[in-house]
């Protein structure tokens, strides 16, 4: 079942992410309108942990980097609707 957050999203919807990492899609979701969610990505985009874990495989990492895209998106859109509105 698709999240209303990320309908929008079309052909980017993060299906891979959803099917096979959903603990890290719910904590997207849960993080989205805070200031915590730069960090959450940041720590799924690079791995600051080091050692022998495994990261995401291709597709589960494309979403992520899609989803930051479309956050950092609505960021610009957010600043523009505040600026537009003086």
């Amino acid at each position: 079942m698709k999240h209303n957050l990320f309908e929008v999203m079309g052909r980017e919807y993060p299906y891979a992410l959803q099917q096979k990492y959903p603990h890290v899609l719910n904590k997207i979701i849960e993080l989205w309108n805070q200031p915590e969610i730069d960090h959450y990505f940041t720590t799924l985009l690079l791995d600051t942990r080091g050692g022998e874990r495994k990261g995401f495989d291709d597709d589960a990492f494309k979403d992520i980097t899609h989803l930051y895209e479309f956050r950092e998106s609505e960021y610009l859109r957010e600043a523009e609707n505040k600026s537009g509105s003086h």
